[in-house]
């Protein structure tokens, strides 16, 4: 073998690296694929809610949200029964598409059919509102850190306030390119004064990824009070340092599949195709939500496989792994979930993980207890 040979196979070697290192920069490889697992899952129990309910976590306890009635309940996981059941005084509480729980019976609604309202309570009363209404510039909708079922939002973290600031994920509304392209917002509780303070990575600006779906970042906060950001296109997690002002990027793909295809490498707007963009959504892979465990001190990460029966069955059922990661966000494993319910949100609490799920054939929301084992 020659030496021109010889440079062109090193040169060939070297890109095939970098393509298969590159995170989410391009229709890249997961890093983790084909990794062995270290990991088991064993459901504990099971509890079936009514339909139209939102989670939230307190650690002992899940809060739950009916928007049909007004209804606050907690349900104490233990013991497995709700308690202290109140009402709200938010109106026309079906408009809200989220709320989360920020600790000792405070909780945040967000409206965003009523210019982007949102409302702080304590105990169901209305304690400050907040004005969030993005500028004619920028083309997003905000959602705040909580677990909506039937858009398959964030996660239902305990508690996404650092300070007096609380944390929230958003979402891109379309394909229209803009320079600012953000994923997370913040608002100061006592001033009201909102920021942005992340945004989606480069990958983003460079494939169509259709309407909406891909456009759900989740978040998750750690003890050090970084947010970590869980994008359905990119293989990689994002840390961001609430107190230096920084943030990193960490390979944390799934070991069962390779690559996500893009809708399309054109930006244009093609809203009224929604009905392919689901499709297309519904028939690929992608990353869900992610959760951070306080007591194991592991990160939990949803991936979603395509749904085979899309467009035969009303059963659109998909299959989920979780993919655990160590402290350090090293690799440890990865799982399917069970088939029989549409698993969509993770939420850590005192004792095991809680996966919110609907269960379509009896239309109705509810979450399961599952005990994580490392081997």
């Amino acid at each position: 073998m020659n030496i021109y040979s010889k440079k062109h196979i090193l040169k060939f070697i070297i890109i095939i690296i970098f393509y298969n290192t590159i995170g989410c920069e391009g229709q890249s490889v997961s890093s983790n694929f084909n990794k062995k697992s270290k990991v088991k899952i064993e459901e504990i129990f099971s509890q079936s809610l009514q339909q139209g309910s939102f989670f939230s976590s307190s650690g002992k306890n899940l809060i739950c949200w009916s928007p049909g009635n007004n209804i606050i309940k907690k349900y104490d996981i233990k013991k497995r029964k709700f308690y202290d059941e109140y009402k709200t005084e938010i109106k026309d509480s079906k408009q809200y598409i989220d709320f989360a729980n920020i600790g000792k019976d405070s909780l945040v609604f967000f409206h965003w059919m009523d210019n982007y309202t949102m409302y702080l309570t304590y105990r169901g009363k209305i304690i400050k509102t907040y004005n969030l209404t993005p500028k004619k510039s920028e083309n997003i909708l905000s959602c705040i850190k909580s677990g909506h079922p039937t858009c398959n939002l964030d996660g239902t973290d305990r508690n996404t306030l650092i300070g007096d600031y609380f944390y929230f994920s958003a979402y891109k509304m379309g394909e229209k390119f803009i320079d600012k392209l953000y994923s997370g917002g913040k608002i100061n509780l006592k001033t009201g004064k909102f920021e942005y303070f992340t945004e989606f990575p480069e990958i983003y600006r460079n494939y169509n990824w259709g309407a909406m779906r891909y456009y759900f970042p989740y978040i998750t906060i750690n003890k050090l009070k970084q947010i970590v950001v869980s994008y359905p296109a990119c293989h990689d997690i994002f840390v961001y340092d609430t107190k230096k002002g920084t943030k990193k990027r960490i390979k944390s793909g799934s070991s069962l599949f390779k690559t996500i295809k893009p809708y399309s490498d054109k930006k244009e707007i093609v809203l009224e195709l929604k009905s392919e963009y689901m499709k297309y959504y519904e028939q690929n892979y992608a990353y869900g939500d992610i959760s951070y465990d306080r007591r194991r001190k592991l990160y939990y990460r949803l991936a979603v496989f395509p749904n085979i029966n899309y467009g035969k069955s009303s059963d659109n059922t998909r299959k989920k792994s979780l993919i655990v990661l160590d402290k350090n966000f090293k690799f440890i494993g990865e799982v399917v979930l069970p088939t029989d319910k549409n698993y969509h949100n993770l939420t850590d609490t005192d004792y095991e993980l809680v996966v919110i799920y609907y269960d379509f054939s009896k239309s109705t929301y509810g979450f399961t207890l599952f005990k994580i084992n490392i081997l």
